[in-house]
């Protein structure tokens, strides 16, 4: 990749493609945006994203680690995205975020 490939226009979608990632981000808000689908998301967020690392990690850990922290965030976006709102409201409703502000 190089600079003049960032400055390329963003490919759109057609509207068949744009309609398939409507119906993925609803199943998704369907599967996890529950009560226990929350409770999942919030485990695999402090399991992955909230994880410290220690200053003597592999790369090949750092890079595993950010793997799973990717996939998370996209678990996320898709969640909010179906419910129409933005991720980190989503992660607001995290019942042990809850639990913790209590």
């Amino acid at each position: 990749m190089s600079w003049s490939d960032l400055d390329k226009p963003k490919q759109r979608l057609t509207p068949e493609q744009e309609a398939e990632q409507r119906r993925l981000n609803g199943l998704f808000a369907r599967v996890f945006g529950t009560a226990d689908g929350l409770e999942v998301l919030a485990l695999l967020r402090s399991s992955t994203i909230e994880k410290p690392t220690s200053p003597d990690a592999s790369h090949s850990a750092l890079v595993h680690l950010e793997g799973q922290r990717q996939l998370v965030r996209v678990i996320e976006t898709r969640v909010a995205n179906g419910r129409d709102q933005h991720p980190s409201e989503l992660r607001r409703e995290y019942p042990a975020l809850r639990r913790a502000a209590e």
